[in-house]
């Protein structure tokens, strides 16, 4: 694996403003009640997803499994925790976020690693580690909360934090890129502020990152790797985004709200001003 420094130097700019969103009078957003949907009054939902050759939407509960979403909201269990197949390596923590890839395949996160889920191969194979070789035995490890694919280039994205094992105290924050393929690691783009943590990944019509914190959105620009001006949904009634994906075809913006347990569908119309 290529190497990442704990010293990150500061390769972006943060805006200092952020717009609020307010509701136009036709964009009143769909809500999904997760808990509903479920049949339970407890749920984490941490991930949405769709999958980029069926369009089919799916959603990850971590303490109960994958589930499929029909347009209705109406959720299916498609593969439950418990009959996960045996990973190659040891899962360290929960699962923090999912990502289709397309034949059945997922991304998952977890505590340093990121896995490959293969329904059609029954198979859950360690496949990105976003804990970089040099960092392992250096008394620090890595957290992710999101993570997404992008089908155009064959990438996958995380936004990890670094922290310190001697007082969990937060080092560093980082986005990792890796190859589709082989899961090798790319590149590694150095946020300014160690505290900044996505709940959720997506990549936008113009191949940039959409990111998610609390009920922010922003855009980092790939190429310049900056952050642009926050996006405010608080006038949606999010909170905290813990899953996010675009559906282009639909011309959709679906957020999961951790605050509330419910998925919120906006108009990608939304995010035009980012």
């Amino acid at each position: 694996m290529k190497t990442l420094r704990i010293a990150l130097p500061a390769l972006l700019l943060l805006a200092c403003t952020t717009a609020e969103s307010p509701i136009p009078p036709d964009d009143t957003p769909k809500v999904v009640d997760l808990r509903a949907a479920i049949g339970s009054s407890d749920v984490d939902v941490v991930g949405i997803t769709i999958s980029p050759d069926t369009q089919k939407r799916y959603a990850l509960d971590s303490e109960r499994g994958i589930y499929e979403m029909s347009d209705d909201g109406t959720l299916s269990l498609v593969l439950a925790l418990e009959a996960f197949p045996s990973a190659d390596e040891s899962i360290q923590s929960e699962f923090t976020d999912i990502a289709a890839m397309g034949n059945n395949r997922f991304a998952l996160t977890a505590l340093n690693e990121g896995y490959m889920l293969d329904l059609n191969a029954n198979t859950l194979l360690r496949h990105f580690c976003y804990l970089p070789d040099d960092l392992e035995d250096t008394g620090v490890y890595q957290m992710t909360h999101s993570v997404t694919f992008d089908a155009e280039t064959g990438l996958i994205y995380a936004q990890p934090q670094t922290f310190s094992e001697l007082d969990n105290r937060v080092v560093a924050s980082s986005i990792g890129r890796f190859a589709e393929g082989n899961g090798a690691e790319q590149q590694w783009y150095a946020l300014p502020e160690s505290s900044f943590v996505a709940g959720a990944l997506s990549v936008n019509s113009d191949g940039n990152l959409l990111l998610g914190n609390g009920p922010h959105l922003s855009v980092f620009d790939l190429s310049t790797q900056t952050m642009g001006a926050s996006l405010s949904l608080r006038s949606y009634g999010i909170r905290d985004i813990k899953g996010m994906a675009i559906d282009e075809a639909a011309d959709e913006l679906l957020i999961v709200d951790g605050d509330s347990d419910k998925l919120v569908v906006l108009p990608l119309s939304v995010i035009s001003e980012l």
